[in-house]
């Protein structure tokens, strides 16, 4: 699933109160969203190893949620404050998430020639989650905006990714007086950034330089990764 599909899903679920049909509970809504974020994580893969995910933590991830709408219930929150309980719930995702261990990678391990064969994919740092601000939908037939100078962590490719998948939303709703979803919008943000601070290990067996006659040893190795991408 494509992030204009996730953005387009999200918007329409949560426009479903204006069109008589309430969300049922908070559970409703936890597990409507941790499932959706694991559709958008099995199109991508990793940067340049090309792997896809193999198990994200969805059971983490459902219950962080769950505990992110408790506590926003209880107290008077901002928007702000939400896509930052629900960051963390996304982070929760990756918390001990593997990847597929397909193809070595193309970068050798530490000290070797070459890899022949990827043994695991692992992922060990979550990553970090920063909410950046981004601005409301242009108008129908008119260019979108650049983000606002507040998100220089933003490349412009991710930027571009942002808004074109904002731009979708504007289809879903037709109760809204308007195409806006700050809230939407600003969530495919954070997850556009979150996943370029996602990083881990794949774990291979190498082979390694050795002063001949002996022959190459083959052993294991390790090569570090970091970034995910998914379809826009």
């Amino acid at each position: 699933m494509s992030l204009s599909k996730f953005a387009f899903n999200v918007t329409k679920f949560l426009a479903r109160p204006l069109l008589g049909n309430p969300i049922q509970s908070k559970e409703e809504l936890s597990q409507f969203l941790t499932l959706e974020y694991d559709l958008l994580i099995r199109s991508g893969t990793q940067l340049f190893g090309n792997t896809p995910i193999l198990s994200g933590n969805t059971a983490l991830m459902q219950q962080s949620l769950n505990g992110a709408f408790n506590k926003n219930l209880a107290a008077t929150s901002t928007p702000s404050s939400i896509l930052d309980d629900l960051g963390q719930g996304i982070i929760s995702y990756w918390t001990g998430a593997q990847l597929v261990p397909g193809p070595p990678p193309i970068i050798p391990a530490q000290g070797s020639i070459y890899n022949i064969s990827s043994t695991s994919c692992l992922v060990t740092d979550p990553g970090q989650w920063k909410v950046v601000p981004l601005p409301p939908f242009p108008p129908n037939g008119t260019e979108p905006k650049p983000p606002v100078s507040e998100a220089p962590q933003l490349s412009s490719e991710q930027r571009q990714q942002i808004l074109q998948s904002s731009a979708k939303v504007q289809q879903v709703s037709q109760s809204n007086q308007s195409s806006d979803n700050p809230f939407v919008v600003n969530l495919l943000g954070g997850i556009v950034l979150h996943l370029t601070t996602v990083k881990g290990i794949y774990n291979t067996l190498s082979v390694y330089p050795a002063a001949p006659p002996v022959p190459p040893p083959i052993l294991p190795g390790i090569v570090n990764w970091s970034t995910y991408t998914v379809l826009s």
